[in-house]
């Protein structure tokens, strides 16, 4: 057995956040876990909980991380909506996710497979241990390294 020493030390993660150790060092990371989400024809959740239902027909952000801060990795989710029978509904018809120089887009057309940069690909997809794309039963999932998750069926 192995004798490891830890020191500790003030963190200086900010409000929301907890040290932890990851990938061999200390990260601060949330210390809970929220979601927003798109579903049916199309009702959406927001972070927040609330909910609104909106029938558009164009390409919507639906989530992502605009910062200027160099430990955080940006990222954008988009939604594709279009009419289903009814001009008065709509339903996600693409889930486009923008992340480390890649557009990753899964969709009602190309089911159990992924595009990749343009790309369609069959399941399952990694990259460079940032991001998998994988499916369990009928949904899609793209998963990121900075605990980003996006699910589509």
């Amino acid at each position: 057995m192995e004798l490891v020493v830890v020191v500790c030390k003030d963190s200086g993660c900010k409000p929301g956040e907890v040290s932890a150790v990851g990938k061999g060092a200390w990260w601060c990371v949330a210390n809970r876990c929220t979601i927003c989400m798109a579903t049916g024809d199309p009702h959406y959740t927001t972070f927040d909980g609330c909910r609104y239902n909106f029938m558009g027909t164009c390409v919507y952000l639906l989530t992502g991380l605009f910062s200027t801060d160099p430990t955080l990795i940006p990222f954008a989710v988009t939604v594709e909506n279009n009419h289903h029978g009814s001009r008065l509904v709509s339903f996600t018809k693409v889930v486009t996710m923008e992340v480390y120089k890649m557009t990753l887009s899964l969709s009602q057309k190309h089911p159990q497979r992924v595009k990749v940069n343009g790309v369609l690909l069959d399941f399952p997809f990694t990259h460079n241990h940032q991001l998998q794309v994988s499916l369990c039963g009928i949904h899609s999932f793209i998963t990121t390294d900075t605990g980003v998750t996006v699910t589509f069926d």
